[in-house]
């Protein structure tokens, strides 16, 4: 038996589905973001659905995640930029769950 490394890095197409030219194939790849996005939801989901005046752990976790990536923007763009915000805590939290996956 042969040991190969990359074999966990081989995008593998499950289902192929081209409309119109577009390869919107699902594959190992998207079921693991799609795995992630499920992740950073159901976290997000647990923290604030009963939000309280003194948060708990989860609540706590979540706003500490929210203010951290706000204090970055605020730091490394011009505060008119605050528009671009919803964005970037978005992206940074798939990132996070993606790479946590």
């Amino acid at each position: 038996m042969k040991l190969e490394p990359m074999h966990h890095f081989q995008v593998v197409n499950y289902i192929e589905w081209t409309p119109f030219g577009i390869d919107l194939s699902i594959s190992n790849s998207v079921i693991w973001m799609w795995l992630a996005t499920a992740a950073a939801f159901l976290f997000f989901w647990a923290a604030f659905r009963r939000p309280a005046m003194v948060p708990g752990r989860l609540q706590m976790l979540a706003e500490m995640g929210f203010h951290f990536v706000l204090h970055i923007v605020d730091r490394n763009i011009a505060r008119s930029a605050r528009q671009y915000f919803p964005i970037l805590f978005t992206l940074f939290y798939f990132i996070l769950f993606c790479n946590l996956v």
